[in-house]
């Protein structure tokens, strides 16, 4: 079986070479040149692709992960059956390796020696057929309950789950697979059945006339929890809580195991449809050829709840996580154990936030990864008039049978309608059967590539991926679309330092401006586009909201039109008339004052509609005459809001050149160590705080210190980069955003060389303390990294000018103050 291939695919060697060509009376037997190089070019080809060994498949019956629980669990079965004698149950070779293995491991850490002796063991396990460990004959049901009975929780002393019961179970069976590749016989399994079904029935009974709780697994996630810890996550202001965020509300979409996330690929997402994103699971715990694979699961966007919407999580993921290039082969979320990875972040956030979580009803030790599945179906379930089961176990890898979970799967379009009803769009409105924020074609006001240039700038690390651009255009409107929720983030927050379009005043009055660029249209809205998993009772909710609206209008323009008539035929004189005198008095004095106000804002508003003319600018490096400010004793050109850039290198080397114009910091290299000096008197941020440990965690580091940290990456970058854009980087007024991102790119294959692959992709202080372990930094003093002799004609020529200005400060506040005092004198004028 092994050696089979594709009959439609290359066949085999020995096949080709030794095949004989059929006689046929018509044609002839010789072969033609080119099918001679076909048959060598495919022999060539098949020589890479071995046939699999027989002790592969041995080792790969159960997953790996499963392997290292069984190893554990027979480890301690072993220990158990050497501490009982009576019984005959170890091997005397294995006994005796046993007791050699602990005297040699006896003076090593418990970790260590944990670890050595749980690889040893593994390697007698899977050699057990030839040389074994148990004598299988002497053990009976029996004695493996005894062992079973007395098993506890290290930690607490409490019964174990029943899962954990059943585990070991499971390992007995493997057990004998390895000893005689058969598995357990059926009388031996039959009778250890009735002998399990009686042990969780007294198991039962003694918890509760105990009053110890008997352990079912972690509880489902509530909505309004999954919502908060999402609020968290992204609370902390940093890559790590950006990841957390997304893993989260992919895997609540995906209703999967939190492993399967892990496993995603770029090239497993595509946006096809026009109203969601579709995901391919090319393995699942219960598909593990990947036979499902044709059929993806669709996300939805929620433009109500950002928290909510798998859409604005990857928008903030990928915009935010990544400072390298990636390739369609490459992970969504890169590394190994990234499963892992989230677990941690989640019970730390838990542990964090124990105080807020006990008013939800559980304990951080109630909640964990898989309870965002459980609480994902168990959402999807109660909701009224939510989707079918049937739907429900199919999204939820749970099988129905064969021709069931084929032709189940598009029964009212149940999958889409499982899509949406994760991403928490209310069901019983209008909104359920809304699309994803998406770009109104064409966009006015704006040059013809402004869209492609918005989106460049802010996935630059994407351009390799290319079946991206319609998912780029989808993400990027998504951004745009929660602009205010984006604005309310502290200004160190990670995102922020990418999504430059939040503090880029053009890009944001000509939103302003153009409130209808980005839209989110309804089945109805929209006739020529497809809309999927929306049922028939949302059309006949919107129909219903609709007369409501009509029947509410209608009662206000009859109101209106009476009153009309009863005021046109002098209907209600007297104290009445005063009355209505009085209000018209009210309303003509308010129109006067605005009309006043107007008047003292006419300069400010001629200066916004100048600049509404303009087109939203994307390009160029920030104005490096910022003006000088004093933050206490220390005079520098950074703003109040300044801090040290916490981002990727791309990010960095970005502000290194560019500066950013919205925040008024000129570009880094700029800058002198002065400019900095402030920064050491501030105290840290509990955003800063986050993730530091060690006797320093309170100390921020000198500011002398981290910019000689970024003059040495950026000269490094600079150094290494292609010959003809070093060229071009010499000419700093001709800086685009194109340039800065061609030049790093070029460098990134001799940083991926040097360092490991986690190395890269970290942030930009973790690259420079691996380029120093490795010896490959530059000194931070290098000359080519200084100021050009133009930028420092500039900045004497700025001090000079500030020294200047210094001798007539006085006088000028004096002034300001007298002009202000004559602005409100001529207001209140006005108003009497």
């Amino acid at each position: 079986v092994a050696g089979n291939r594709n009959p439609r695919e290359p066949v085999e060697q020995e096949d080709l070479v030794n095949e004989e060509p059929e006689e046929d009376d018509d044609q002839s037997t010789g072969s033609p040149p080119e099918a001679e190089e076909t048959i060598e070019e495919t022999a060539a080809l098949l020589s890479n692709l071995a046939d699999i060994p027989i002790a592969a498949m041995r080792q790969n019956v159960v997953a790996q992960s499963t392997m290292r629980s069984y190893v554990g669990d027979a480890l301690a079965f072993a220990r158990w059956c050497y501490s009982h004698p009576e019984h005959n149950l170890l091997s005397p070779m294995f006994s005796f390796a046993l007791e050699t293995m602990e005297e040699e491991i006896a003076g090593e850490g418990k970790r260590k020696r944990s670890s050595r002796i749980k690889e040893s063991f593994r390697e007698w396990l899977e050699s057990s057929d030839e040389d074994p460990i148990f004598m299988l004959d002497s053990l009976t049901p029996e004695i493996f309950m005894q062992h079973v009975s007395g098993l506890r929780n290290p930690r607490t002393g409490r019964y174990l789950s029943p899962s954990s019961y059943g585990n070991r179970r499971a390992m007995l069976n493997h057990v004998f697979r390895l000893h005689n590749r058969n598995g357990t016989p059926d009388a031996f399994k039959q009778e250890l059945g009735s002998l399990y079904k009686g042990f969780y029935r007294t198991l039962a009974k003694d918890i509760v006339s105990d009053g110890d709780p008997f352990g079912t697994g972690k509880e489902p996630l509530s909505k309004a929890l999954y919502l908060k810890i999402g609020q968290w996550f992204l609370e902390w202001g940093t890559e790590d809580g950006v990841f957390a965020f997304c893993y989260l509300v992919l895997t609540w979409n995906l209703m999967c195991r939190v492993k399967n996330t892990a496993m995603l690929k770029f090239c497993h997402l595509q946006w096809i449809k026009f109203d969601s994103l579709e995901i391919s699971f090319m393995h699942s715990k219960t598909d593990q050829l990947g036979t499902e694979k044709q059929f993806r699961r669709n996300l939805y966007g929620n433009h109500q709840q950002p928290l909510a919407s798998p859409v604005f999580a990857l928008a903030v993921y990928l915009c935010t996580c990544f400072h390298t290039p990636q390739r369609p082969e490459d992970r969504l979320f890169p590394g190994n154990k990234q499963d892992d990875r989230f677990s941690s972040l989640l019970a730390k956030i838990l542990e964090e936030k124990k105080d807020e979580l006990s008013s939800y009803g559980v304990l951080p030790s109630q909640i964990g990864t898989h309870s965002i599945r459980k609480g994902a179906i168990s959402y999807a379930a109660s909701m009224p008039g939510g989707p079918g089961s049937a739907s429900i176990c199919i999204c939820a890898g749970w099988t129905m049978g064969k021709v069931k979970d084929i032709y189940m799967r598009f029964v009212n379009n149940g999958d889409a309608f499982v899509g949406r009803t994760l991403t928490l769009l209310p069901l019983l409105d209008a909104e359920f059967g809304s699309s994803s924020p998406h770009f109104h074609n064409p966009l006015t006001g704006v040059e013809p590539d402004f869209k492609e240039r918005l989106i460049e700038t802010h996935f630059p690390m994407f351009k390799r991926v290319s079946h991206f651009g319609r998912m780029k255009e989808m993400l990027m409107a998504s951004l745009l679309y929660h602009k205010s929720d984006l604005q309310n983030l502290p200004n160190n927050h990670c995102i922020l330092m990418r999504a430059d379009f939040v503090r880029n005043q053009s890009v944001m009055r000509w939103l302003e401006r153009n409130p209808t660029a980005i839209r989110v249209a309804l089945p109805w809205e929209r006739k020529d586009e497809d809309f999927h998993g929306i049922p028939g009772s949302i059309k006949a909710l919107h129909e219903m909201a609709s007369i409501k609206m009509g029947q509410t209008k209608l009662v206000s323009d009859f109101c209106e039109k009476f009153t009309a008539i009863l005021s046109d035929n002098g209907i209600g004189s007297g104290p009445q008339s005063v009355e209505s005198f009085r209000n018209m008095t009210r309303e003509e004095l308010k129109e006067i004052r605005e009309r006043l106000n107007r008047l003292d804002t006419a300069p400010q508003d001629l200066t916004n509609e100048d600049a509404a003319d303009t087109t939203p600018q994307l390009d160029g490096p920030a104005a490096q005459d910022a003006a000088y400010r004093y933050h206490g004793r220390n005079q520098t050109r950074l703003p109040d809001s300044f801090r040290f850039p916490r981002c990727g290198m791309y990010s960095l080397w970005k502000q290194w050149w560019l500066g950013d114009s919205n925040n008024g910091v000129p570009p880094l290299r700029t800058l002198d160590a002065k400019d900095f000096k402030w920064l050491d008197d501030l105290p840290l941020t509990p955003e800063e705080m986050h993730g530091r440990t060690g006797p320093n965690k309170h100390k921020r580091r000198p500011s002398s210190k981290v910019l000689s940290d970024m003059k040495a990456l950026c000269l490094f970058i600079q150094c290494n980069a292609r010959e003809s854009v070093q060229t071009e980087l010499r000419s700093p007024d001709s800086l685009t955003t194109e340039l800065v991102y061609s030049v790093f790119e070029s460098t990134y294959p001799l940083l991926l060389a040097l360092l490991e692959e986690q190395g890269v992709k970290g942030n930009w202080r973790t690259v420079v303390g691996n380029l120093r372990r490795k010896g490959r930094m530059p000194r931070g003093n290098d000359k080519t990294l200084t100021q050009t002799e133009e930028e420092k004609r500039q900045v004497q020529q700025i001090e000079a000018s500030l020294q200047m200005n210094q001798h007539s400060f006085e006088n000028e506040n004096a002034e300001n103050d007298a002009a202000i005092l004559r602005q409100e004198n001529n207001n209140n004028n006005n108003n009497n």
